[in-house]
């Protein structure tokens, strides 16, 4: 039990030509799935997502992003820009080079060994994730 958070990078047809479409050159070779492609209403309904990373109770993270990126209603999902992504790569490095804790604060004051480990894995999510093209959307998802 407990936070589980993922981090999705997306892609949608949209504006893509068929041939160089990764969704497309994915499916292809999937006939039963190429039907329902086939069936989709608009391009900009068939998206492919893939799950990047996932953090377990990394509640400041969470906190964070909620607080600063586009979520929904019930703070469950967002969805995330490199900027805001490189914002939060900022304060990653300066917690972990600066042990400053003001900006990711852990809702219960712990700032134990596992407060860093997230740090440390938000940093690695971060860089992976700003590594992917710029034609990529990401998204954030979190249950408990």
């Amino acid at each position: 039990m407990g936070l589980d958070s993922k981090f999705y990078a997306v892609q949608t047809a949209v504006g893509l030509d068929n041939e160089t479409n990764p969704i497309f050159v994915a499916i292809n070779a999937l006939p039963e799935v190429r039907d329902l492609m086939a069936n989709a209403l608009e391009k900009d309904d068939i998206e492919l997502r893939i799950l990047v990373a996932k953090l377990k109770n990394a509640h400041h993270v969470h906190d964070w992003i909620m607080d600063n990126c586009d979520c929904n209603e019930d703070r469950t999902t967002a969805d995330l820009t490199r900027e805001w992504l490189e914002c939060l790569l900022g304060l990653c490095n300066k917690a972990l080079n600066n042990k400053d804790t003001s900006q990711l604060l852990d809702s219960e004051g712990e700032y134990g060994p596992a407060y860093w480990k997230a740090i440390q894995d938000t940093q690695t999510i971060c860089q992976r994730l700003l590594s992917i093209p710029k034609n990529w959307e990401f998204e954030y998802r979190a249950s408990w």
